[in-house]
């Protein structure tokens, strides 16, 4: 099969999905977080889908991943199917054969739809067709429903009888392209468009109208959770660093 003529005129959406989750081990959360990555660049690339930045962060009870400028359609293709060679599917005098009779129908399509076209090897038969994009939204729950499982952890549960095993149970789903919930439902919980605050410190259940990185780090901000890992790690440093300065010390194992 030779894919041929891609292309793409669709508008572009923010993606914003998050697993809330019981409280994973932080020793877990960089992992999970790049193969939620890696996982969604290669089903962006495997599904035509176009987007211009990814990003992923999250904290013990959430692994977040967003999407800047996803394409809200699939790359349109045009498909080459290579077929007998003309030899073969058709005899003498130009009448199809068996075997170009049964790979026309194969493809679903009339003997005289067939395209002989010169080949290095000769000229052989070729169907065409044209693949329409189908729309982003729609392909989402299923992309995002293969993230999920496909994450791995160093220890993982299964809970609720179910076939879904995770590093904790999750307990929310937020999936949103724009400011549409995306149709997801994973072991009896249905994605939505709202999050948790800090457990302790708020306890609120907040609502993310559309998909905004910053909008959602504002939100759970406010609710005592600082969601980005890297601002998150320099709070802790500059906090540590002013306690211990006053003593003549210093952070000197990144790792403590």
């Amino acid at each position: 099969i030779f894919i041929r003529n891609i292309s793409c005129d669709s508008n572009m959406t923010d993606l914003l999905f998050e697993i809330g989750t019981e409280e994973i081990p932080a020793g877990y959360l960089t992992p999970a977080l790049k193969q939620m990555e890696i996982l969604f660049a290669e089903r962006a690339k495997k599904y035509r889908l176009e987007g211009h930045a990814l990003y992923s962060s999250g904290t013990p009870r959430r692994l977040t991943l967003f999407v800047k400028d996803l394409a809200d359609r699939q790359e349109s293709v045009t498909e080459e199917i290579l077929g007998p060679a003309a030899s073969i599917a058709f005899d003498n005098a130009g009448n199809p054969t068996r075997a170009g009779l049964g790979f026309a129908r194969s493809q679903g399509i009339e003997v005289n739809g067939l395209r002989i076209t010169k080949t290095p090897k000769g000229e052989y038969c070729f169907v065409v067709r044209r693949i329409e994009g189908r729309e982003t939204f729609h392909i989402l729950p299923e992309i995002l429903s293969e993230i999920t499982r496909n994450v791995s952890f160093p220890k993982s549960m299964k809970w609720k009888g179910s076939n879904l095993f995770f590093a904790r149970p999750i307990r929310s789903l937020l999936a949103l392209f724009g400011d549409r919930v995306i149709p997801l439902e994973m072991n009896g919980i249905k994605a939505g468009k709202d999050i948790s605050g800090h457990p302790f410190l708020s306890g609120k259940r907040i609502e993310v109208s559309h998909a905004s990185w910053d909008l959602y780090k504002r939100l759970l901000n406010q609710e005592k959770v600082v969601v980005d890992m890297n601002e998150r790690r320099e709070a802790l440093r500059t906090k540590i660093t002013y306690l211990m300065t006053p003593y003549g010390a210093a952070i000197d194992d990144e790792a403590l």
